[in-house]
């Protein structure tokens, strides 16, 4: 089963847009370290963009009402590869001095308008495959992105290094450029909202609030946000900084041995989009039940990821996480997707990701105080905790779900 070519076309700019994106974070944080010799600054980088992406988040839901999915996204591929084009003018021509602060400024202003895409991608999805192609469509996702980001990391370093930085924000702003092109191809018939809704009177989903008041009144809705959060609490045990430090103190490896966890789960990702791909067809009917193994397993390898430090087991345990994430990520999106309507769902998917944006900025600051406070080793234990009581979330709405058949099937008779 094909998908869609407008699909084609928009996961093909997506997958572009990806790996200029990060060639553009190697490329800053290499400069601002150069140029500082300070990891503090360095680490500026992840934080503005966390910031920029959930203030943008807070009015995306009025543009995306007013606004057409595509162009917006469209939008945002240009204004990045204008201002990329321009950080790079100033890289070449500009006193050393007098790059830092451009740099952060356009740096806030790219995360701002970077903060449109993913909610405004993951709306336009459901517009563009039928219901039964979603999952299949959102594992196509899932798994590019990995791939991608694995790319990008790796040749990223080898730009910076040989062709410099402004060299990689070159590349960046052309294959934003590219990216932007791709979805000038996606068809406007499937994309846009159709006339019957664009006809429809204001309503108050218009509002700034929407979202977030669809997101708390359906229980389900609630029930995988919360575990959306929890889940992105446990995850950030995975950042590079808290890895690192699981390598030297715990599996007292070098830093080489970073680099291999790293990739292994990168690989892991991989393989479970892959699956995903396989077993489309046996996810599809499945879904509630995918998304709570999938937190199982993944609470309980990262049980024994931190309870038997052995360094060849932390690669396989690393890699067997990826296809448990994949399978329960996906999982979890298509359920989102199909229980919101096509017309409100653009302003579920900006609150849900602000909140997810929010969250990552504080999961940082408290998985390191904990790290600070009881040892590396305690935070694999509380990610592997907080993942058990997601999926004891993903149980309940199984039962949930279960109790409203039978009760259907109760009032046929």
């Amino acid at each position: 089963m094909k998908l869609p070519v407008s699909f084609r076309f928009m996961w093909l700019g997506q997958a572009t847009f990806t790996l200029g994106d990060g060639f553009y974070i190697m490329a800053s944080i290499t400069w601002l370290y150069r140029e500082t010799h300070s990891a503090t600054f360095a680490a500026m980088v992840p934080f503005i963009r966390v910031g920029a992406r959930m203030l943008s988040g807070l009015f995306a839901p009025l543009l995306m009402e007013r606004i057409p999915l595509i162009r917006l996204l469209q939008f945002s591929h240009w204004a990045q590869a204008i201002w990329l084009a321009i950080l790079t003018a100033v890289l070449l021509w500009a006193p050393t001095g007098m790059v830092f602060y451009p740099l952060l400024v356009i740096l806030l202003f790219t995360s701002m308008v970077d903060g449109w895409m993913i909610p405004s991608r993951n709306a336009m999805v459901p517009r563009l495959v039928s219901d039964e192609e979603l999952i299949r469509a959102n594992g196509w996702l899932a798994a590019t992105d990995q791939v991608v980001l694995l790319a990008s990391w790796s040749l990223g370093g080898l730009i910076v290094a040989f062709g410099g930085i402004p060299c990689s924000l070159a590349l960046t702003s052309l294959l934003y450029i590219a990216a932007a092109l791709a979805l000038s191809f996606v068809s406007s018939s499937v994309s846009f909202p159709t006339e019957e809704e664009t006809k429809q009177p204001p309503r108050t989903q218009t509002t700034l609030g929407a979202g977030w008041i669809l997101l708390w009144q359906d229980p389900r809705l609630r029930t995988i946000t919360l575990m959306d959060i929890i889940e992105y609490l446990a995850g950030t045990v995975w950042i590079g900084a808290i890895i690192l430090v699981f390598v030297k103190e715990i599996l007292h490896q070098s830093e080489a041995w970073w680099g291999y966890l790293n990739a292994s789960y990168y690989l892991g990702t991989i393989l479970g989009g892959a699956l995903v791909l396989f077993f489309s067809r046996v996810l599809e009917k499945r879904l509630y039940a995918a998304m709570a193994c999938g937190s199982i397993t993944t609470s309980l390898l990262t049980l024994v990821f931190a309870s038997v430090p052995v360094p060849w087991l932390s690669l396989l345990l690393a890699v067997l996480m990826g296809p448990a994430y994949e399978i329960r990520d996906v999982s979890q999106r298509t359920l989102f997707q199909r229980m919101i309507s096509k017309r409100n769902l653009p302003q579920v998917m900006a609150a849900h990701s602000t909140l997810l944006n929010a969250t990552f900025g504080l999961s940082v600051f408290l998985i390191g105080a904990t790290a600070d406070a009881w040892g590396i080793r305690a935070v694999y234990f509380l990610a592997a905790g907080l993942l058990a009581i997601s999926a004891g979330m993903g149980l309940t709405l199984i039962r949930q779900k279960n109790g409203s058949v039978q009760s259907m099937v109760g009032q046929d008779r």
